[in-house]
């Protein structure tokens, strides 16, 4: 009885160690998105959620690229929305950031998240 009870603890190992690992790893696709900065990666990422901006009422949460609590604070409604998270300059929104919000047909809902110590009122 313990030659089997080891047995079938040796088996339940194995599966768990090695079979359950390899299947889970295939099962997951990885995609990389990145740009020449962070800002330049947050709308590239922007780009590829698939959200249709021609339909209204989409929001877009703007956040400084800067410090990363304000990015933080909105992550978990952003996700809960798949709406994305734009980084911008603290004096100065930057051209990619200007042209994806002009590119899109629709002006989004635009939040500010942070205050103006994060964002400048010069900015926007």
């Amino acid at each position: 009885m313990k030659k089997i009870k080891l047995l079938l603890s040796t088996i339940f190992l194995f599966v768990m160690v090695i079979i359950l690992p390899v299947e889970v790893q295939a099962a997951v696709s990885i995609e990389r998105f990145g740009g020449n900065d962070r800002y330049a990666t947050s709308i590239e990422i922007a780009k590829n959620l698939g959200i249709d901006y021609s339909v209204p009422n989409k929001d877009l949460y703007i956040t400084s690229g800067e410090n990363f609590p304000d990015a933080l604070s909105i992550a978990a409604v952003s996700a809960r929305n798949q709406r994305p998270i734009i980084l911008v300059g603290k004096e100065a929104i930057s051209d990619n950031v200007e042209s994806f919000i002009k590119s899109q047909s629709v002006n989004p809902n635009i939040y500010v998240i942070g205050g103006t110590g994060a964002i400048s009122d010069r900015a926007l």
